[in-house]
């Protein structure tokens, strides 16, 4: 059996099938999309501290990363131009350049992960009600005797 279009195409039953099922599948995957991003828009703070805070933890991970990669990978990072792999030093007393490049990520990677956490914690505290413009959080508190 066949179905006929307003353009006078003629179609069988399999390809209606076929456009209605990916029709049912991409509505579903539309729904289930809106609801998570509705979830975690409940859950995200959406302020410019909290989107530096986020920006930072992506940038320590890739930093993390690549001093991984960079101290196992003799493909990527030869061995003829960065010193044998998975070593820092190629002689007493002498830093290879993958030493360099894996130290230079992992000290850059950490500072940017420091400023994660503390753009992180200022984003949460503000969003919890503290002013720090207003020293809150410096301000000794009041013992009552």
């Amino acid at each position: 059996m066949t179905v006929t279009s307003f353009d006078n195409q003629t179609y069988s039953f399999t390809e209606v099938d076929w456009y209605r099922g990916n029709a049912r599948l991409f509505n579903l995957t539309g729904k289930l999309l809106g609801a998570h991003v509705a979830h975690a828009g409940l859950i995200v703070f959406w302020s410019g501290e909290a989107y530096l805070s986020y920006s930072l933890g992506a940038i320590a991970y890739m930093g993390f990363l690549a001093a991984t990669f960079a101290f196992f990978n003799d493909t990527v990072y030869p061995e003829v131009f960065y010193g044998p792999a998975k070593m820092i030093e190629s002689s007493p007393d002498l830093v290879s350049s993958r030493g360099w490049l894996v130290s230079f990520h992992i000290v850059l990677a950490t500072l940017f992960l420091c400023g994660h956490i503390w753009h992180a914690s200022r984003a949460r505290l503000t969003e919890a009600g503290f002013d720090f413009k207003n020293d809150d959080m410096v301000k000794a508190p009041r013992v009552a005797n």
